[in-house]
C-alpha cells in the first residue's frame, strides 16, 4: 500500500515571503499540477496547493450586508497553460439566476494580471486597459446550479477574446455551507510562464441579497490594512501576488512484503542424486568386503 505525503514547498514560500509584491504584500504560491476533472469536486491533487481567504468585507455604500456576509477559501494551482483555482463559499443564501452582470450578484471573481511589473509600478494603468496586450484576465462564476458551467465573459480583458474564453472551463456545485467553485484559466500567451513567475492576483466575492438579484456587498483578499483589494478591477497596482510554485515533491513509502517462508522437506525425501550416491556408496562397501574375505 502506498502513503503519499505533502511536503511543504519551502524555497518557494521564502521566496513569496521576501517579496514586496505591491503596496501592501499579499502573496500565495500556486503548486505546479493539473486537477484530475473541472467538476467542482476537490480531488486529491489539491491537498498539495496552498490557500488563502477571502473573508475581509467592503462595506457597501447602500446597503448592510447583515446575515448575507459570505466567505471563500480558494486553491490555486497552475501547469504551464493553464492556471487553476478551486474554491469553497461559505453563504448563508446562495442566488445565482444566470444574468448578463455575473458580477452584480453572489459571485466569485477571479482576476489575473499577467504583466506583473504593472502590479509594481504605480503607473497608473487601468487594469482594464491592460487586456488589448493580453495581460488582463477576469472572469466572475455564480453559483447558478441550474446551469453548472457558466461564466462571464468580461469585457476589456484577453477573457473577452474567443480565443481564451473559449478555453475556461468551470463549474459549481451546491453544498451543505454554500458552495463550491473549480475553474480553469489560460494563460497569457504572449510569453512562456515558468517555476518562480509571479502573476497579479485577486479574489473578488460579490454578495447578492436573499430577496434581489443585485449586488449588496463584496470581500476581496486583499483589503487589511488599507489594501484597497476592491479597487483591483481598474488598478492593477493593488493586486496582489500569486507565485508560480514547483510540483510538489511525494515520497512513497516502501511496500511491505510478505514473505511466504517454505517449511523444510521431510526427511524422508530424498532427489534421485541423492539416492544414487547412497547407493554408489553402499555398493563400494560391499565390494572392499567381498575382497576383504
Amino acid at each position: 500500500m502506498k502513503k503519499f505525503l505533502s511536503v511543504a514547498l519551502a524555497a518557494a514560500m521564502m521566496l513569496g515571503m521576501g517579496i514586496a509584491a505591491s503596496a501592501h504584500d499579499a502573496v500565495t504560491t500556486a503548486v505546479f499540477g493539473t486537477p484530475e476533472f473541472i467538476d467542482g469536486e476537490k480531488d486529491a491533487g489539491w491537498d498539495y496547493a496552498e490557500s488563502i481567504k477571502v473573508a475581509d468585507f467592503v462595506e457597501s455604500d447602500y446597503s448592510d450586508i447583515g446575515s448575507e456576509k459570505s466567505s471563500a477559501v480558494v486553491w490555486s494551482m497552475w501547469d504551464g497553460t493553464y492556471v487553476y483555482f478551486f474554491a469553497e463559499v461559505t453563504d448563508p443564501n446562495p442566488n445565482g439566476i444566470v444574468k448578463d452582470d455575473l458580477w452584480n450578484q453572489d459571485a466569485l471573481g477571479f482576476m489575473l494580471n499577467y504583466n506583473y511589473a504593472t502590479v509594481q509600478g504605480e503607473d497608473g494603468t487601468s487594469y482594464r486597459g491592460l487586456g488589448a496586450d493580453g495581460y488582463a484576465g477576469y472572469t466572475n462564476i455564480a453559483p447558478t446550479f441550474d446551469e453548472p458551467e457558466t461564466h462571464s465573459k468580461e469585457g476589456d480583458t484577453v477573457m473577452e477574446l474567443d480565443g481564451y474564453y473559449d478555453v475556461i472551463e468551470s463549474y459549481v456545485v451546491e453544498t451543505d455551507k454554500g458552495w463550491n467553485v473549480e475553474v480553469r484559466m489560460p494563460l497569457a500567451a504572449y510569453k512562456t510562464f515558468k517555476e518562480g513567475d509571479k502573476i497579479g492576483y485577486e479574489i473578488c466575492l460579490n454578495m447578492a441579497g436573499a430577496d434581489e438579484n443585485t449586488r449588496i456587498g463584496q470581500s476581496v483578499w486583499k483589503y487589511a490594512n488599507e489594501a484597497r483589494g476592491q479597487e483591483s478591477w481598474t488598478d492593477p497596482y493593488n493586486f496582489g501576488t500569486l507565485i508560480l510554485g514547483a510540483a510538489p515533491v511525494v515520497e512513497t513509502e516502501a511496500e511491505v512484503v510478505d514473505t511466504v517462508v517454505e517449511a523444510p522437506a521431510a526427511p524422508q525425501t530424498f532427489d534421485a542424486g541423492v539416492i544414487a550416491a547412497v547407493a554408489a556408496v553402499v555398493s563400494l562397501a560391499g565390494y572392499a568386503v567381498s575382497k576383504k574375505h
